[in-house]
C-alpha cells in the first residue's frame, strides 16, 4: 500500500502496513484509491469498502477533487 500526502500537490508518499491502513479508515480525512489494474480489480474478492476505484493509467492525482488536508491511500 502506498500512502500520498496531497498538500499543494507536493506529493510525499510512505508505506504503511494493513494494520495502520485499518486505524485510518474510519477517518473523515482519508480517502482510499483502489488503483488496481482492471482484470485484477474485477476478479478480485477482495475490495475495501467506500474505496473510490480510478484507473491506474488514465487519473492524474492532480484531477481529483481533495482537498489539501485529505491523505489518499492508494491500493
Amino acid at each position: 500500500t502506498v500512502h500520498l500526502s496531497c498538500a499543494s500537490l507536493s506529493l510525499a508518499y510512505q508505506k504503511i502496513t494493513k494494520e495502520e491502513l485499518k486505524e485510518l479508515l474510519n477517518s473523515d480525512k482519508v480517502v482510499i484509491l483502489d488503483v488496481r489494474e482492471t482484470k485484477d480489480w474485477q476478479s478480485s474478492d477482495y475490495k475495501i469498502e467506500n474505496a473510490v476505484r480510478i484507473d491506474p493509467h488514465s487519473t492524474k492525482l492532480a484531477d481529483l477533487p481533495f482537498s489539501k488536508d485529505i491523505t489518499l491511500v492508494l491500493y
